[in-house]
Formats: C-alpha cells, sequence, structure tokens
C-alpha cells in the first residue's frame, strides 16, 4: 500500500512536534516526503530547529531518558539539512558531510549514528567507525563520498553493491546491518572488526609459512562467497584485509586470528579487463608474496610492479620451493586462468604440507633434538654437582632476582639459555627428563617461563609462542596458552606450584590437544581445556579441582571427577549422558551442560546448586528443580512445560538472563 502524501501544508504545532519525535511514525513519513516537495515548510522547519544546539539537545533527553534515537526523526533531520541548505535539486550543491556536532568526542553525525572516528576511504566510499545509540554497539558506516552522491548512477551502483554484499552470509565477509537510502548520502551498516588490518599486523613481522598460506586461503574463500553475488574485491590492499581474533589476547597472526573482508565492487556481465592493480588471481598472489616477503606491492601500478618483482626464496629461503612455485603461477599475466575453487584447495594442500614438512626434514629434526635432549641433561647434571649450595635449607625453593639495584644477575644455566635461544625444531615424543625438571624448578619464575615455553615450541612446532602468565610471591601460579597448535603440554610440568591452567582453543574445533596425562599429579584448583579433542579426565581424579571447565570437548565419563571438591564445571556439548559422578558433590554451586544428550536430572536433586544452564537436553522430567537452591536458570523455556515449576522456586531470580519475574508473569 502506497504512503499518502500530505495534501496541505502542516502546522508550526505539527513542524515542533517533528523536531521533537512525537509524531507517528506514518505521520513522519508522510511529513518527510512533504518536506521533499515543499521547500516553503523545510525553510520554515529549519527556522525552528535552529534553536542553539537543537539536535544534541534532542539526542542527549533520549539518552538520559534511556530511550533509543528515533531513526524517523534523525533521517528527517538530515532531510531537513539538505532541503535547508538551498539546494533545490540534488545536481545544485554538493551535500555537507558529516553534520556538525557539539559532542567534543564525536566527529559528528549521520542519521542515528554519532561518527567517532575515520577510516581509511575506499574508492567510492568515506568509511567511519560511529555509535548505533539503539543497541549501544559500535558499528561501521560505508558512506558514499558527497561528489558522487549527485550522481543518479552512483548512488543506485553503490546502493546494489551494498544490498548484495547484505545477501552473504559468510565467515570471512563482514556483516551488514543495514542499507539506507537516504538524503543527502546513502549509508550501509556494517559490523565492526576491531583487531586491526593485515598492514597494521605486518610492521616489522614476517609470518610463518602455514600462517600466510592459511590467510590467503581464507582471502580466497571471501571471494569466492561473494563471487556468487557478482561482487569481486575492490582492492585487496594490506589497510583493506582486516583479522579478528575469536577471543581476546596479544595481537599475533596466528590461527586465533581469521580474515574479514569488507570492500567489494559489482563485477562487469562481460569478460572482466585487467585492472591496474591486476586479475584477482594476481591479487591473491600478491597478498601471497607479500606475506611470504614481507614486501607488499605498490598499489598505484599493480601490473607494472609484478615485471619487476624480486623471486621470494631470494627474499625468504625458508619458503618452500612448492610454494614459491605456486606464487610465481598466481602472479604471471600470461599464466592460465586458475578459478578460486582450484586456488583455495592448492593453498589448502600446501598449507597441509608445510605443517608436517618432508619426512627427510622430520627424521634430520628429530635426530637433532634427540642430541640437544641428551646435551641438555648432560651440562643439567654438571650445573647441579658444580654449584655450591649457600643454604642446603632452600634446596626447593625458587631463587628469586636481584633486586633492581644490583648491576648483576643470578646467571642462567647452561641449558635453559640454550632452551631460550635455541630455535624451534619439529616436535618429538620423548618424555621429559628428571634431570631437566628439577634444574627449571630452581631457577627465577621468570626464567621457569622462558624456558617452559621454548620448550613448548620445541615439541609444538607450530605454537607461536604467546602466553597468559601471573607470577605471585616468586611462584608461577597461573598460565595459559591456545591449544590450536599445542598438543604437547609437558612442559608444564616444570611449575611445581602452578594452581591455575588454561589449555582451551580459540573457537570449537580448533584445539588439538588430546592427552591430559602430563597434568597428573599436579595440585591445580582451575582447569580450562574446553573446545580440545580431550575424551580422558583420568589424569584429573584427586586434584583439588574447584573450577573446571572442558565444554565443547569428546568426554564422555565423569567418573574421574567424584573425589574433586568442584565448585563450578562446565561440559556443555560434550559425550556426557550419566551425571550420577556429580550426585556427591557438596560444594558444586554451577554448572553447564547445555546441548548434550542427557535425559535424567535426578542426580542433581541434592547438589546446592545456584546457577544452572540446560538449553537443548532431553529432559523430560524437570520437577528435581523444585530441589534446588536456583537463582539463575538458562534453559529452553516452554510457558505450558515450565511456567508452575519455575514459579515453585523461591530462590530464582533470573530465567534467560532477564528477571523471573517477567518471564513468570
Amino acid at each position: 500500500m502506497a504512503t499518502l502524501l500530505l495534501c496541505t501544508c502542516p502546522s508550526d504545532e505539527e513542524l515542533a512536534q517533528s523536531l521533537c519525535g512525537e509524531l507517528p511514525v506514518d505521520h513522519s513519513d508522510r511529513l518527510a516526503q512533504h518536506l521533499e516537495t515543499c521547500s516553503e515548510c523545510a525553510r520554515k522547519l529549519e527556522q525552528l530547529s535552529v534553536v542553539p544546539d537543537m539536535e544534541d539537545l534532542l539526542v542527549s533527553s533520549h539518552h538520559e531518558l534511556h530511550q533509543p534515537f528515533p531513526r524517523e526523526l534523525a533521517n528527517l533531520m538530515d532531510r531537513l539539512r539538505w532541503f535547508g541548505s538551498g539546494a533545490d535539486s540534488m545536481t545544485d550543491s554538493t551535500p555537507s558531510f558529516p553534520t556538525p556536532s557539539h559532542d567534543p568526542n564525536g566527529r559528528g553525525r549521520l542519521g542515528p549514528y554519532r561518527l567517532l572516528r575515520e577510516l581509511p576511504p575506499t574508492g567510492s566510499a568515506l568509511v567511519y567507525e560511529a555509535e548505533d545509540p539503539q543497541l549501544r554497539r559500535n558499528v561501521w558506516l560505508k558512506v558514499l563520498r558527497p561528489d558522487l552522491a549527485e550522481s543518479v548512477d552512483q548512488r543506485q551502483l553503490f546502493l546494489e553493491t551494498a544490498r548484495a554484499l547484505a545477501a552473504v552470509k559468510h565467515r570471512h565477509v563482514v556483516t551488514v546491518y543495514e542499507v539506507a537510502d537516504v538524503q543527502p548520502l546513502p549509508y550501509v551498516v556494517m559490523e565492526v572488526v576491531s583487531d586491526g588490518s593485515l598492514a597494521d599486523w605486518l610492521k616489522g613481522f614476517v609470518p610463518a609459512v602455514p600462517e600466510t598460506l592459511r590467510i590467503t586461503r581464507e582471502v580466497a574463500e571471501a571471494l569466492l562467497a561473494t563471487e556468487a553475488h557478482g561482487l569481486q574485491p575492490a582492492e585487496l590492499a594490506p589497510d583493506q584485509i582486516w583479522l579478528q581474533r575469536a577471543q581476546h589476547g596479544e595481537l599475533s597472526l596466528s590461527v586465533q586470528s581469521c580474515v574479514k573482508l569488507r570492500d567489494f565492487e559489482r563485477a562487469p556481465r562481460s569478460t572482466p579487463t585487467v585492472r591496474s592493480h591486476g586479475t584477482v588471481q594476481q591479487q591473491l598472489g600478491v597478498v601471497l608474496y607479500s606475506l611470504l616477503t614481507g614486501r607488499w606491492l605498490a598499489v598505484s601500478d599493480r601490473v607494472a610492479a609484478l615485471g619487476n618483482r624480486v623471486a621470494v626464496r631470494t627474499l625468504n629461503p625458508h619458503v618452500p620451493s612448492r610454494v614459491a612455485r605456486f606464487v610465481e603461477q598466481l602472479l604471471e599475466p600470461t599464466s592460465q586462468s586458475i578459478s578460486l575453487t582450484s586456488i583455495i584447495q592448492q593453498l589448502d594442500k600446501l598449507e597441509r604440507t608445510a605443517q608436517t614438512g618432508t619426512s627427510t626434514e622430520r627424521i634430520i629434526a628429530i635426530a637433532a633434538t634427540i642430541v640437544a635432549t641428551a646435551l641438555s641433561i648432560v651440562v643439567a647434571t654438571q650445573w647441579n654437582t658444580s654449584r655450591p649450595l649457600e643454604n642446603s635449607s632452600t634446596t626447593n625453593t625458587p631463587i628469586v632476582p636481584a633486586p633492581a639495584t644490583q648491576t648483576a644477575e643470578p646467571p642462567k644455566p647452561a641449558a635453559v639459555v640454550e632452551a631460550t635461544t635455541a630455535k624451534p625444531v619439529p616436535a618429538a615424543r620423548e618424555p621429559l627428563s628428571d634431570a631437566w625438571l628439577k634444574l627449571i624448578e630452581r631457577v627465577p619464575p621468570e626464567v621457569q617461563v622462558e624456558s617452559v615455553v621454548a620448550e613448548l615450541q620445541r615439541r609444538n612446532p607450530r605454537y607461536d609462542g604467546k602466553y597468559r602468565v601471573s607470577i605471585e610471591n616468586g611462584v608461577v601460579r597461573d598460565f595459559g596458552v591456545y591449544t590450536d597448535s599445542v598438543r604437547d603440554i609437558s612442559p608444564v610440568r616444570a611449575f611445581p606450584g602452578l594452581e591455575r591452567f588454561h589449555c582451551h582453543g580459540s573457537m570449537p574445533g580448533s584445539g588439538v590437544l588430546e592427552d591430559l596425562s602430563p597434568l597428573k599429579g599436579l595440585k591445580l584448583v582451575r582447569l580450562d581445556c574446553g573446545w580440545t579433542r580431550i575424551r580422558d579426565l583420568t589424569p584429573l581424579a584427586d586434584m583439588p579441582l574447584t573450577i573446571l571447565g572442558c565444554g565443547g570437548t569428546r568426554i564422555e565419563n565423569l567418573e574421574p571427577l567424584r573425589s574433586c571438591p568442584l565448585q563450578q564445571l562446565q561440559i556443555w556439548a560434550t559425550g556426557v549422558v550419566d551425571l550420577s559422578p556429580l550426585s556427591d558433590m557438596r560444594s558444586l554451586t554451577e554448572l553447564n551442560l547445555q546441548i548434550n544428550a542427557i535425559s535424567n536430572l535426578e542426580p542433581l536433586a541434592t547438589l546446592p546448586l545456584k546457577k544452572l544452564r540446560c538449553e537443548e537436553i532431553p529432559v523430560a522430567d524437570w520437577s528435581v528443580l523444585q530441589s534446588m537452591p536456583l537463582e539463575s536458570i538458562q534453559l529452553t523455556y516452554h510457558k505450558q512445560r515450565h511456567r508452575d515449576l519455575l514459579l515453585a522456586i523461591p530462590t530464582l531470580k533470573e530465567i534467560n538472563g532477564q528477571p523471573a519475574a517477567d518471564v513468570l508473569k
């Protein structure tokens, strides 16, 4: 049904109501359309809005009342500014942007969005990070350049491209929230990728070969997903390729980060011509070349730069020859065109080969590891027997670092120095020697950390060396690594006072850790091993664990936990069916067992549970919940099935993140 236009000009009172957002939505829309055809009303409304700081006053008043700023009012203000600027048509003048704001921390506004900072522009658009006052989150705004907004064709192309991108649902393509065709400038609202562009991440750093192949493959996967919607990359420059971590941590190019592409343009319907920055195949070759060498080819004349490039292995001799040949194949202008699907398959194959190495390389590495281990044991033994102890009563106490006022530092053992400076070699599965463990126990905690990280890298060649640590009173109490590339955690045994260990994956299915046996005998009070391949919890038996997170793993049997004094337990998305080993846990107050095949909650009847997550489990009898002192519950709520049951729990305060009274009323 078409929207009716106002047949008569609105009264001054109606215009004032529109400025305050008091008109109904349908009336506001009709008024906005009327303003497009009636310059007299537009000027009158402009005069009413010249009260000092009127716009900022309206926005701040809605924030004070904890109400979202009406999008209709924001768009109406934009139209008012456009018509009030004296432009009778879109071709008379260039619109002013951004709209001034009296907020000292902002750069102006566009519609309901408050602009926070300007980002590198694309070919046809300005890009800003902005605040969405309705959802209280930051977003990216791509705004058509004011000089292009005068062209009907450019506006149409901008909007068509944005709508095509909005139809793409892919993990390596940013999500489009809104496409706004408004005056004076159309814009696109997108998710924020806050961890930086590839240009930011590559400053002074050349990632390992497997990581370069992975990043290039993810870029190619994004291009393949958008190709089906008639899109092609606008420019694969380093400041236009964005990276986002699955979880917060230190900036690093590792499997914790994934590619996010944002900038595309409509692909020509005819056979594409070679642009100044090359074909899509060549652009992918440039991405891979630049990651491998640390040299990004000139964007201004990419095709000319290709002819003057230095060979990959000349700049980086560690690049395997087959990878270098593939780069040349992508970059060669006269080579046969390769489909994106074939490029992705080849990159995946090269990535897996680069991770494992050739058979000869593995044999040499294992031999070198055995020799290095033998030497370290000999050196450690000699150091232990030759170094006199000042006080025999402090044998088991870590050596504290020298005070800051002293110029000399305690000498590091030769074995430890070798471990912290040697280059990582492919993993060997030899057990840790007792001599090495005893040696590490006696050195300062900072040296302990360096040695353990070096040994983790030696045993797990893909591990990037990133970790988290907490040293309390001269003892390493808390240590953590992502296990996307860590399979052998045995060096952690060198921390004699370790209480909290985090060895989880960065995202579902990413962790390669399978064995917890190196932890047997440690006095851990907290362990996070979720998103890994763990099946067996036996090594945790009799540990003083109070917090255990093992969601997203392959565990099925909780029996080894029966003797643990657990207070918090996460077993979501596992193979657990039987909860009976938890029946005697008198300290368990928080439990997450969602997305499991658990059908019987009876073993939980006598537990002091206060927080319970139990969504998507096939339970028929929920009556056991009435015996628990629950304060918070999350479940797949059905009013007829659960309302009376939950009303009978007097301690219940929260259901699915909302006040229980609101859900049950």
